[in-house]
């Protein structure tokens, strides 16, 4: 193998200022979907296992169906995937997610207290 011999291109790219953007760019995101939308809001899998309760931007509880078993979980996003999760819940930009209704997430919640 052959050492590398010279020196590192020369850059004035600044990642502290592209971090900055990043983060002003995810709360513009948050701040727009705070505007338009009350909360609870009730989406579903489009394979009906999973039933989900929006509280937030960044909080939900999640009804999952696995077998016979019902678990329910809250989830408090924090990072940025996790957040996108929420944001694609909400806007249903993906083939995933569907719209649901507080009956029928109450219906397979009351099932899950029942256990």
């Amino acid at each position: 193998m052959i050492p590398y011999i010279g020196s590192w291109p020369e850059t004035d790219f600044d990642f502290s200022e592209r971090k900055n953007r990043v983060t002003f760019l995810q709360s513009q995101q948050l701040s727009v979907l705070s505007t338009n939308m009350e909360f609870p809001q009730y989406r579903k899998y489009t394979n009906e296992r999973s039933y989900f309760r929006i509280e937030s931007e960044t909080q939900f509880t999640e009804v999952m169906k696995i077998g016979q078993r019902i678990d329910v979980y809250t989830f408090q996003a924090k990072i940025f995937p996790d957040i996108q999760m929420v944001q694609d819940m909400l806007t249903q930009q993906s083939e995933y997610y569907a719209l649901s209704t507080e009956e029928e997430f109450e219906a397979m919640f009351n099932k899950a207290e029942v256990k």
